[in-house]
């Protein structure tokens, strides 16, 4: 027993002429065609994703608000809110604070570099 002979395969060969006229027109309008379509899957996945994060952050902002209005109940609350009051601070302060290190190098002048 041999391997490797047996019916051979039967092959065709193509003709390497240009395509026509008609196969350059069809394949353009193909190729518009499956544009519009992904256009129009990507518009939709845009919308679903829009729709939902519009879904999602309003869900938030309805559970926020039954905390804030707890918070507000709250007695330590209430007292945060009257010592800053009494500090001078205003809870909704617009004012910039600005927290962190500076690290300065100072070059003194030297006498040998002149």
């Amino acid at each position: 027993m041999s391997f490797g002979q047996g019916p051979r395969p039967h092959i065709t060969y193509v003709s390497s002429k240009p395509p026509g006229i008609f196969t350059r027109i069809g394949a353009i309008l193909v190729a518009a065609v499956l544009a519009v379509i992904g256009f129009m899957f990507s518009f939709v996945i845009f919308a679903v994703a829009i729709a939902l994060g519009v879904v999602l952050w309003g869900f938030l902002w309805w559970k926020m608000r039954k905390v804030r209005k707890q918070m507000e109940q709250d007695p330590r609350f209430q007292e945060f809110r009257r010592a800053a009051a009494r500090n001078g601070a205003s809870p909704h302060n617009d004012g910039d604070v600005l927290e962190g290190e500076v690290l300065r190098e100072v070059w003194e002048k030297d006498d040998r570099r002149t």
